[in-house]
């Protein structure tokens, strides 16, 4: 229909010419014109808008070939396989062309199938991935093959990090990498600090990972014991991580946890797996134990530490021993208390008398977080020396006042919280301990006061009216 094409072009520029003649804007025939061409042009299957759908009027079905099971992406589809990966007792069934070709290929891999090796029709991993990494091999597979990869878990991926260093997969290297940026913190710290301890020296990641989840377990040790349990914190970190280790994490005069926390931590780590292993530390220098201040443990829990001595879980004396000179630290100075700790250097088993750990922690608050509220909280025992931390304005006081007294060292229940604005005793805000910080009208930079209970069982503010 090019000669009709032809045809009607020649009537519109007629028309066009016409309008001109009789004054008309030339516009408007160029409109004409191009109207005339954009349907003649328009595709017959383009339908205007609402109109019912044209009639199809030829239909077919594919039909269910036999070998279309056989087509089905992934490395866990054997079917053609030319080669196997073996890693300690598991054997995978993988192909050449996928494994070295493409933007996601294993450059180790490559070199492994070619040369002096191609006849070999496998390769052996168990000599080449720590063994931490071996279970990540599925993962790796499945980041090659499809290109999934699940950037929002943590647990493993410091072990896939390492897996794609030494099988020289770039893609692979590039996001765990940012993963382990994006997804760390002091939440899942505890994973890290156990994945870093079974893959120490891997790659410099591995150890920078490790000083960086160390320092956030000790920063945040009594939220972690809320948080995630104490029977189940003490079990993850006791299954990986030795006795020693636990005693250079839990030995500082910073820890920011209670001493009745770090008591029912070493009870669960003592009563979790391997019992009798960790038994015979008990009695020795590198027992987790050793960390203990039992001096400054409350009643009920002294109680419990005196029964582990009685049982024989604990060295003989070494709780009350630590309460006397406890006490003589406080009447006559750390220099007699000292003196003491070195008079009773053979009655309790090397390193377990020590004056420092004679004096209660002194932890500090964590450090704010951008976009919370920055809190300036105060002491009534130390008013002239504000901490700076951050919570956020969702959380209730209840909430802000457990994690405060946790990263101080202090007990909540001789503790008040304060609203201190104007640096004085404004509105004692655990009147109404579930309602969040908003609600309580607590802004940004706003000081908060922690009111110590006095010796004598009362309390140096009193609400305003």
């Amino acid at each position: 229909s090019r000669a009709i094409c032809t045809v009607v072009l020649l009537r519109a520029a007629a028309v066009h010419e016409r309008c001109r003649a009789l004054g008309a804007s030339g516009s408007v025939g160029g409109a004409m014109v191009a109207t005339f061409s954009a349907q003649l042009l328009r595709p017959a299957d383009v339908l205007p808008p609402g109109a019912p759908p044209k009639k199809k009027l030829f239909v077919a079905d594919f039909p269910v070939l036999k070998q279309d099971t056989e087509q089905e992406p992934g490395w866990r589809n054997a079917v053609h396989a030319d080669w196997s990966l073996k890693c300690g007792s598991e054997v995978f069934p993988v192909h050449k062309a996928i494994l070295c070709r493409g933007p996601r290929a294993s450059g180790f891999l490559a070199a492994a199938c070619r040369g002096a090796y191609s006849c070999m029709s496998e390769t052996d991993l168990s000599g080449v991935l720590p063994e931490p990494c071996w279970s990540s091999v599925p993962l790796v597979l499945d980041f090659v093959y499809e290109g999934t990869f699940a950037a929002d878990v943590a647990r493993g991926m410091l072990a896939l990090f390492v897996a794609a260093d030494v099988l020289q997969i770039k893609a692979l290297f590039e996001l765990a990498l940012e993963a382990l940026n994006n997804g760390f913190d002091w939440q899942v710290a505890p994973h890290f600090l156990v994945e870093s301890a079974t893959l120490r020296g891997a790659h410099p990641v591995v150890d920078q990972v490790a000083e960086a989840a160390e320092r956030e377990v000790f920063q945040h040790f009594g939220r972690l014991l809320s948080d995630w349990g104490v029977k189940v914190l003490a079990s993850t970190l006791g299954r990986f991580l030795s006795a020693e280790q636990l005693q250079a994490l839990l030995d500082h005069d910073t820890l920011a946890a209670q001493e009745d926390q770090v008591f029912g931590f070493l009870t669960e780590w003592t009563a979790a797996g391997e019992a009798e292993a960790k038994k015979q530390h008990a009695m020795n220098s590198v027992s987790p134990w050793v960390v203990c201040r039992f001096a400054h443990l409350s009643p009920a829990f002294l109680i419990e530490a005196a029964k582990l001595e009685a049982r024989g879980a604990l060295p003989p004396s070494i709780v009350s021993l630590s309460l006397a000179l406890k006490r003589t630290m406080e009447d006559c100075g750390e220099a007699e208390c000292e003196k003491q700790c070195q008079a009773l250097a053979g009655v309790a088993p090397e390193g377990w008398l020590q004056c420092r750990r004679m004096k209660r922690r002194a932890a500090g608050l964590r450090k704010p977080v951008p976009g919370e509220l920055l809190l300036y909280i105060y002491r009534s025992t130390q008013p002239e020396t504000p901490q700076e931390t951050s919570e956020c304005k969702s959380t209730t006081v209840h909430s802000l006042k457990c994690r405060l007294c946790t990263e101080l060292g202090l007990d909540p229940s001789r503790v008040r919280i304060w609203d201190f604005f104007g640096k004085r005793p404004y509105a004692l805000l655990e009147r109404n301990p579930d309602k969040t910080l908003l609600a309580r009208r607590v802004f940004d930079q706003n000081p908060i006061m922690l009111e110590e209970q006095l010796d004598s069982g009362g309390w140096s503010y009193q609400e305003e009216d």
